[in-house]
């Protein structure tokens, strides 16, 4: 198993191989995702399998522990979408680490700034959505680095 965290450009390159046509692309994409700590990495798994055009036969038989993994999460249905909503009830189910909050958060707003944009709000440069933890708390994990 991989003990380091999954970057944000690593996790592009993943998605971009699950979004794939190619079976075979697919297929590398979830044996990279198999290798990774589950918990450490929740965030970019559960959007990984929002995005994936892999079908759960591939990410049961390419990922088992993975799938497995997710399948253990209250209330997720791996037989529906993931949606934004549906990721973040179960980040927050499953009290994922800081850092992996944060990358959700991060990823959203791409993808509102994606909508308002496409929605004709081209005036906008930037969305970003951060959390600022209250005075006195201190970060309980590390930052992926933002590439």
């Amino acid at each position: 198993m991989n003990t380091e965290k999954m970057t944000r450009e690593r996790f592009e390159n993943v998605r971009r191989m699950l979004e794939s046509p190619d079976t075979e692309n697919q297929v590398l994409g979830l044996a990279i995702l198999e290798e990774q700590n589950f918990k450490e990495n929740m965030a970019f798994i559960l959007l990984a399998k929002k995005y994936t055009h892999a079908t759960n036969a591939m990410w049961e038989e390419h990922a088992p522990t993975i799938y497995k993994s997710l399948g253990d999460i209250p209330d997720l249905n791996l037989g529906k979408v993931f949606t934004f909503k549906v990721i973040l009830k179960a980040l927050t189910v499953m009290k994922a680490p800081y850092d992996q909050i944060q990358f959700y958060l991060s990823t959203f707003s791409a993808y509102l700034l994606e909508q308002l944009k496409s929605l004709g709000y081209d005036f906008i440069e930037d969305l970003d959505l951060n959390i600022k933890l209250k005075e006195g708390y201190e970060q309980p994990g590390e930052l992926v680095e933002s590439d």
